[in-house]
């Protein structure tokens, strides 16, 4: 009877712990928005902004590689490029060469960094600044992923049987000036539930 006992008490546990693991597995419990897997923030002191027709392309001067996100795991992470579009945005050159971006629409403002070189790109209509963000800023990137994958279906008429198994990630980039006016760029994939934005933040 014990034994009975000991075998139900054992197929009970499991049970759980397999209904646990499927409703985990397709994100009816939803742990991407409380455990990620994250990379150090990769700090940049350098930012190039190319101008052309009507984009505004931002790149922090970070190093492309792999990055440790912990437990045996790494993420390859590229160069950011970050796009602004002139009908939101506008930007001016300081009577002290900084470079200061403005929301057209809110008329928030941010300075970027001083400029250290202004170039033609290869392309016509093409400009390129080199930003040298100041000394008391803190700037950064910094990737995530989730620590389980879920699963994705994907079904179509195709491929009725369709899915497989995928990572939840999120991307940031990130540029605070001492008094907390902040410029920032964010984006995820998968099942990350946020309500962070892309854009300036100012601290008033």
């Amino acid at each position: 009877m014990k034994r009975l006992k000991k075998m139900g008490g054992t197929i009970s546990i499991l049970f759980t712990l397999g209904l646990l693991g499927f409703l985990i597995l397709f994100r009816t419990i939803n742990i991407d928005n409380y455990i990620l897997l994250r990379t150090d923030k990769l700090y940049y002191s350098e930012l190039v902004v190319d101008v052309y027709g009507n984009v505004m392309v931002l790149i922090p001067q970070i190093e492309e590689g792999q990055y440790s996100l912990g437990l045996g795991r790494s993420r390859h992470i590229s160069i950011p490029q970050n796009n602004l579009y002139l009908y939101n945005y506008n930007f001016k050159i300081d009577a002290n060469t900084n470079f200061v971006l403005t929301h057209q629409h809110t008329g928030q403002q941010i300075i970027l960094g001083n400029v250290l070189s202004e170039n033609k790109g290869p392309y016509p209509k093409v400009i390129s600044y080199k930003l040298k963000i100041p000394d008391d800023y803190t700037a950064y990137h910094q990737e995530a992923e989730s620590i389980i994958p879920y699963y994705r279906l994907n079904l179509t008429l195709l491929s009725p049987r369709g899915g497989g198994f995928d990572y939840s990630w999120e991307i940031k980039t990130v540029l605070i000036a001492p008094n907390g006016d902040k410029l920032q760029f964010y984006r995820s994939f998968g099942h990350i539930d946020n309500d962070k934005n892309s854009g300036i933040f100012n601290s008033e």
